[in-house]
């Protein structure tokens, strides 16, 4: 074939490849769109990388040993594998075979590579079939975009040849039989808050003090408004006396400015400086009114609640300007239609609801600042909304309908269910509990749903002894009052019925002596304290020997036949010697430091936790008893029982 022809096939193979990879992957690509789990979607773990993959891939580059340089095309496939953990993309083996066009001749061969997938840069050898010759490789590849370049889990590849006078190819590899291969993340990990749009021309107001000494004191209790309800977080952590001393100068200044006004007091304040503005502009105080209403709504749907909507997401183009912009226009239009004032004075109005939302965007832009993350920064909804907006839970409920656009439901639909077994064991439960406090109590409704009596209920109450009850969860004869039983107190996965101690867990993650003292047949003198044999904290066993001295510790009796009272001084020490305990003590004030975190790691180990015994839940909830049995002794029950 001749030279300009195979070139020509070569070229077209490789466009017509790379064009029908973005077409043949469309169906694919869906999954990126898939719908989400509390949508009805499905879900499924990711398990862990595979150690083995298959990956095939087309490129192309030029060969300069020969003048002028020749065309390369080649296809490839080959075998990687992962001989460390693939999680951490260390290192990577591959084996690679190609074959192609080489000028006007075919070519083939086969390539050993070694890679670093972490850096994305791999050093092999290729050898040549053509060219009877084995040369060095250097490899790189980029996904150039999350999810892939062309294909999930496609990417740019760069074959660079620095023996054969620096030939290369470039192409675009992709994996063979895996399906979640450029899936295991969302494409885009980040949300743009204001996209391309043209500013309007900001509005001028006449010279007025008045209305500028309004719209100071409208931005100094913005400004506090938001430190008496957003929750502070100024300091980065790595220095403790720091963070002590700027929390403690913030909680000053709180407890000063709460003894002028309280947080609800500074609400309402910021409202009537809000209204005073308007009432300024406007030229009356109906108007005013009027206007700082109407500005309170546009600004919670405009500005406050679409923002607040992306709390917890990262942010590109981080700002309010495209919400107020969009915020002023309806705020310009339903002033235009209302007629609150004559249509030559909007000006001034204008410009107090912009001066009002450049007060919140520079409030988003500090909170971002002190934050150092836009993910966390909220905007106080007290902006817009005076206290009385939201003191009932009807209230409550349609703002949290508005702000998450998911309306509620009006209530939970509950089947009566009549059931013989429960009666009598209620009935039996209570005569045996004559002598003493129940705390199961069981309300049941003297109807049904259609309006007749409840027979089943009636019974309960006829054959049922009668027993005197304390209205509240306390026993009248020793004064010990107990927590009301609800499903929350009995789940140790919810923080209200989970051990205090433990959270939860059944277990402490603490120091173990085990670890600590592997060797107990070994003495203090020959290094039974295992950390202290670390070259960092050798110094440690300078100390135990004056100190063994003197408490009159032997240091040649192995630990195991060491007294015990000998033992515990060198474990938890005195006033001049720390021991054991201290030191780990000391430690745990290290831990901002990895290697610290790191050393602590080799020595802890999982106990029983005190004080729920491993039943993982509060004392309250296994105080409740059912046939004499907690729930932590009917779930130890085998499942025949």
């Amino acid at each position: 074939m001749p030279a300009r022809a195979s070139r020509r096939y070569a070229l077209l193979g490789l466009g017509a490849w790379v064009v029908g990879l973005p077409l043949g992957s469309a169906r694919n690509a869906s999954a990126q769109t898939a719908r989400a789990p509390e949508a009805g979607g499905r879900t499924a773990s990711l398990g862990q990388p595979p150690r083995w993959r298959w990956q095939a891939g087309l490129s192309a580059g030029a060969f300069f040993p020969h003048s002028p340089a020749d065309l390369i095309v080649r296809a490839q496939g080959g075998l990687y594998h992962a001989p460390l953990n693939p999680v951490t993309k260390l290192a990577e083996l591959g084996l690679e075979a190609y074959i192609g066009a080489r000028g006007s001749h075919m070519d083939g061969g086969v390539r050993a590579v070694a890679e670093v997938p972490f850096f994305s840069v791999g050093v092999g050898g290729d050898y040549s079939l053509r060219g009877g010759r084995l040369d060095m490789l250097v490899t790189a590849h980029s996904p150039v975009r999350r999810g892939g370049l062309l294909t999930p889990g496609s990417q740019l590849r760069v074959d660079w040849y620095p023996t054969l006078r620096h030939s290369f190819t470039i192409g675009v590899s992709a994996p063979v039989g895996d399906p979640l291969a450029g899936r295991s993340r969302p494409i885009r990990d980040y949300v743009v808050v204001a996209g391309d749009f043209q500013a309007p021309a900001p509005h001028r107001a006449t010279h007025r003090p008045a209305l500028d000494a309004a719209l100071d004191s409208l931005r100094a209790s913005a400004e506090w408004i938001r430190r008496l309800v957003v929750p502070y977080l100024d300091h980065d952590g790595r220095d403790a006396h720091i963070a002590q001393m700027r929390t403690a100068g913030y909680l000053a200044e709180l407890r000063a400015h709460l003894a002028i006004r309280s947080a609800t007091e500074e609400v309402r304040f910021f409202h009537a400086q809000l209204e005073h503005a308007f009432t300024l502009a406007s030229g009356s105080s109906q108007a005013g009114q009027q206007l700082a209403r109407r500005c309170r709504e546009i600004v919670l749907d405009e500005v406050l609640l679409p923002y607040d909507r992306l709390l917890g997401r990262n942010k590109r183009k981080d700002t309010l300007k495209q919400f107020a912009v969009a915020a002023r226009g309806r705020f310009s239009a339903w002033v235009a239609s209302s007629g609150v004032v004559p249509a030559d004075g909007t000006e001034d109005l204008l410009f107090v609801f912009e001066r009002l939302t450049d007060i919140l965007e520079e409030l988003r832009a500090r909170a971002a600042k002190e934050w150092d993350d836009a993910r966390l920064v909220w905007l106080p909804l007290q902006y817009a909304l005076l206290p009385e907006d939201h003191d009932d839970q009807s209230e409550l409920e349609d703002l949290l309908e508005r702000a998450t656009g998911v309306a509620f439901t009006d209530r939970n639909r509950v089947s009566y269910v009549a059931n013989l077994q429960f009666h009598w064991e209620l009935l039996r439960m209570i005569r045996e509990t004559q002598d003493y406090h129940v705390l199961w109590i069981h309300d049941f409704p003297a109807v049904t749903t259609e309006g007749t009596l409840d027979w089943a209920s009636l019974a309960q109450v006829v054959d049922g002894p009668r027993l005197r009850f304390s209205e509240g969860f306390d026993c009248a004869r020793c004064a010990r009052a107990f927590e009301e039983p609800q499903p929350r107190l009995f789940s140790f996965n919810n923080p209200y019925g989970a051990c205090a101690t433990c959270h939860g867990f059944g277990n402490l993650i603490e120091i173990d002596q085990d670890l600590v003292i592997p060797d107990k047949e070994r003495s203090l003198g020959q290094g039974v304290i295992e950390p202290w044999n670390k070259p960092h904290y050798r110094g440690l066993l300078a100390e135990l020997k004056r100190f063994a001295r003197r408490r009159g510790i032997p240091m040649d009796v192995p630990w195991s036949r060491l007294a015990e009272e000998h033992r515990r001084l060198v474990l938890e020490g005195d006033e001049e010697f720390h021991g054991v305990v201290g030191f780990f003590r000391w430690l745990e004030t290290k831990k901002y430091k990895v290697q610290v975190r790191v050393f602590l790691s080799r020595y802890r180990g999982y106990q029983l936790c005190p004080a729920c015994a491993g039943a993982r839940l509060r004392p309250e909830a296994l105080h409740v008893k059912v046939g004499g049995k907690s729930i932590d002794d009917v779930c130890a029950l085998p499942v025949r029982e």
